[in-house]
């Protein structure tokens, strides 16, 4: 009896032995993975470039007059509308002139009236009535030319700009001519960028380029391109605002420009950014094939998109690519699709 307990135990020992794993084989678990199939893009695909703001002209802003400036009205970064007063001088000694001018111009005025009278009944010679008559012109002309002066005590904005810099303090004396700021025009702003040559070989298909201020998206256009000898490297390019620059936008400061231009629907598909990974020079996605094995396959990436995707080519919608963590997978790897 001893001897047939024995035997059953024997038994039973060498069946579960025989089912037990073996450490290469219980080290190769199945690893749950999201997949995505590719998607045909949109009408509209959007490249996003860092631009630089620049000047394209300073303009040197002084008095026609000399004297003593008794007001600035804005600092470095004012922006200003055109016809908006910046600066004036003391104009009491102006206004004298201009007062002397008026009142002998008045006086003037009122002789040569009545010497009209008088030529009209033949009181007068024509000689002296037109003796008269010049001499009101030099005394108009005279007030003219002293109410001018007035006029330009005052320093205004000749167009809509910021001011860049102020050379000039208030009390100090500046002479004519002599610049007291700086301004930049609000079309004189521009936007130089850098173009790959994926985009460069598209500028004649560009719909559409925006730059993003707080203020929103800014229209702009496409001013020149500089290209590169070396269809390898980046292409220079100038934009300008099709509108009013934005006032958060200054020169020097960085902003980011998108271009958009058609998709080339059927061969460009778009998939998650993160599902690609890159060995050497190439790019890869791990491809779901129908045994539930993963296989690296080579794709051609192109434009982000403004959805965190990315253009492929080389796949197609009926596709099953890894969505992430692509990067702890490896060729020929079981796994199983999680949602």
């Amino acid at each position: 009896m001893k001897i047939i307990f024995y035997a059953i135990g024997l038994s039973l020992l060498l069946i579960f032995s025989g089912c037990r794993k073996t450490p290469s084989e219980s080290s190769r678990q199945e690893k749950y993975v999201l997949v995505v199939n590719p998607t045909e893009c949109g009408e509209t695909v959007s490249r996003q470039l860092s631009g630089k703001v620049q000047s394209d002209d300073i303009i040197k802003l002084g008095f026609k007059i000399g004297g003593e400036i008794e007001k600035i009205y804005v600092k470095e970064g004012t922006r200003v509308r055109k016809g908006e007063l910046l600066a004036k001088i003391d104009d009491s000694s102006y206004r004298i002139g201009r007062d002397a001018a008026l009142a002998q111009y008045e006086q003037l005025k009122g002789e040569v009236g009545r010497i009209r009278e008088l030529y009209a009944r033949k009181s007068v010679s024509k000689n002296d009535y037109e003796k008269a008559e010049a001499g009101l012109k030099r005394a108009e002309a005279g007030l003219r030319g002293e109410q001018m002066k007035l006029d330009y005590t005052s320093l205004f904005a000749p167009e809509d700009g910021e001011i860049l810099s102020v050379f000039s303090h208030e009390n100090e004396m500046t002479n004519a001519g002599t610049p007291v700021l700086t301004m930049l025009e609000n079309g004189k702003l521009q936007v130089s960028i850098n173009l790959p040559s994926s985009l460069y070989n598209k500028l004649d298909k560009i719909t559409a380029i925006y730059c993003s201020s707080p203020e929103g998206e800014i229209p702009m256009n496409l001013m020149s391109v500089n290209p590169k000898a070396d269809n390898n490297l980046l292409h220079s390019a100038i934009l300008c605002f099709s509108g009013d620059c934005p006032t958060s936008v200054h020169p020097g400061s960085n902003i980011i420009v998108r271009i958009d231009f058609p998709s080339e629907r059927g061969e460009y598909l778009s998939i998650p950014a993160k599902s690609l990974f890159e060995e050497g020079s190439q790019t890869y996605v791990w491809s779901v094939d129908s045994s539930m094995t993963v296989r690296k396959k080579e794709v051609v990436s192109g434009e982000l998109l403004p959805d965190g995707k990315i253009i492929v080519r080389g796949l197609d919608t009926s596709e099953r690519i890894v969505r992430a963590g692509v990067h702890h997978l490896s060729e020929g790897e079981k796994v199983i699709i999680t949602k």
